[in-house]
C-alpha cells in the first residue's frame, strides 16, 4: 500500500504547470546544473520542512504555495552552504552538516541521522518507512549500483517522499517528477556499490 507525504507540500508551480518537487537543472550556470542534485535534495527538504512544521518556517523565505521562480532562488541560498565539489558531493556526513548549517543561519536547529553502512535493506527500509510515516522527507544517495536500471540515479541524491511497503518500493522526487525504486535493488553496500540515507529531524 503506497503511502506518502503531503503532495502539496512538495509541489512547485510553474503558472499552471506543477512539478513534483525541483530540478537541479533550474540552476542557471550549467555547472551548477549538472552538479546540483546534492543542494537541490537539500533546498526541497528544507521546503517541505518549513511548510509542514511550524517551528521550521524560517527555512523557506517565500510563500506558499512554492512558485519555480522563487524556488530557483531559494536552490541558490541553499548552495552557498550545500556545495558540491569537482566530483559533486558524494559524503553524507557533509551534506548532513552543511545542510544543518544553512537552517541555523535560518535560525532553526535541525539534527540529522545518517543510516549506517552496515545495515541491511531491511533494516534501512524500515527506517525510512518510520521517518515518511512521522512526517519526515528522508535524503537518498544511490552512489554507486550495479543495476543498469538505476543509472539515471546514481552518484545521484534525491528526496524520499513515500513508499509502498507490500512492494518494497520508493518514492522519490527528482527532476521535478516522481519515480518508484526499489529499495533493496537501491540499498546496495558491498565494494564498490554504496548507497546513504539521511534524515533530518526538527529539534
Amino acid at each position: 500500500m503506497k503511502t506518502t507525504l503531503d503532495r502539496d507540500a512538495i509541489t512547485v508551480w510553474e503558472g499552471e504547470k506543477a512539478h513534483y518537487g525541483a530540478d537541479q537543472h533550474w540552476y542557471k550556470n550549467r555547472f551548477e546544473g549538472m552538479s546540483g542534485c546534492g543542494p537541490t535534495t537539500a533546498a526541497l527538504i528544507t521546503m517541505y520542512l518549513a511548510r509542514v512544521f511550524p517551528r521550521c518556517s524560517g527555512l523557506y523565505g517565500y510563500s506558499f504555495p512554492a512558485k519555480k521562480d522563487e524556488f530557483a532562488l531559494h536552490m541558490a541560498e541553499v548552495r552557498e552552504f550545500v556545495k558540491p565539489g569537482a566530483m559533486g558531493l558524494t559524503d553524507a556526513g557533509y551534506f548532513a552538516s552543511s545542510t544543518a548549517a544553512f537552517a541555523r543561519e535560518r535560525g532553526v536547529s535541525l539534527v540529522s541521522r545518517i543510516l549506517p553502512n552496515g545495515a541491511g535493506a531491511a533494516e534501512a527500509f524500515g527506517e525510512v518507512k518510520k521517518a515518511v510515516d512521522e512526517g519526515l522527507m528522508p535524503a537518498l544517495l544511490i552512489l554507486r549500483n550495479p543495476s543498469v536500471e538505476l543509472d539515471d540515479f546514481t552518484w545521484h541524491w534525491m528526496a524520499v517522499t513515500g513508499y509502498d511497503g507490500e512492494k518494497g518500493t520508493v518514492f522519490v522526487s527528482t527532476y521535478a517528477k516522481e519515480y518508484e525504486l526499489g529499495f533493496s535493488r537501491a540499498w546496495v553496500q558491498y565494494k564498490p556499490y554504496h548507497a546513504d540515507v539521511v534524515i533530518f529531524y526538527p529539534d
